[in-house]
């Protein structure tokens, strides 16, 4: 192989340079935990922001129990798709025939914008950041250990991606809480859809409301 002449070695070098000058710098690392609100200049950088059109979330609700020995009441165990799981008593079924998560997630974000009017200023269709919303987990909980009462419980994110795909902000993990105010029949949610879909809009409605005040 030959060698590169004198003036390409020469040359090469300071093109890189001029390359790498001209690159506009990554923006810094966003913290994995909850860093507080969307701050102005990050917005000012951004542009037009849309809303994703999707909602990731999980195919079906999940069992727990204030009787759970597991962590958080068994809320935060992860999926292990192909492993047989022991049966629930109750409150595990498939999310989508109840009621259109995506759908009902989207409108109830919209319908709270008008609290953070800082942020409905830089919302458009064709923005090109991108808000993306997400559902992790759906919990119908057992208040008590005879599993009567029970309360769904929504554990969700925000995330902000710039038009690079670079995560500018995100609003960590929030839901709803548990609250001895809301005891809806667990037989109920188990065996009347038009009660479980009443009950998980209104676990909804509180989660957004997490978000939209993380914004």
């Amino acid at each position: 192989m030959k060698s590169l002449s004198p003036l390409l070695l020469i040359i090469l070098p300071a093109a890189l340079l001029t390359a790498c000058a001209g690159a506009p710098p990554a923006p810094e690392p966003v913290p994995t935990y909850y860093d507080g609100p969307l701050k102005t200049e990050v917005l000012s950088t951004l542009g037009g922001i849309r809303i994703s059109p999707d909602v990731p979330h999980p195919a079906r609700t999940r069992y727990t129990s204030i009787g759970s020995r597991l962590p958080f009441y068994g809320m935060l165990l992860p999926d292990k798709p192909g492993k047989p799981q022991a049966k629930a008593p109750f409150g595990e079924f498939a999310l989508d025939p109840l009621l259109n998560v995506t759908e009902a997630t989207r409108a109830e974000f919209r319908s709270q914008l008008p609290d953070t009017p800082r942020l409905a200023g830089y919302l458009t269709d064709s923005g090109h950041a991108r808000l993306q919303l997400e559902i992790v987990r759906v919990s119908i909980f057992g208040k008590d250990v005879s599993n009567v009462g029970c309360q769904p419980l929504v554990l969700m994110r925000a995330r902000l991606f710039d038009a690079d795909g670079h995560l500018r902000w995100h609003s960590g993990m929030v839901g709803n809480r548990i609250d001895e105010r809301v005891n809806y029949p667990c037989q109920d949610i188990e065996h009347k859809p038009e009660v479980a879909a009443r009950a998980i809009r209104e676990a909804l409605h509180t989660a957004v409301a997490s978000i939209i005040a993380r914004i």
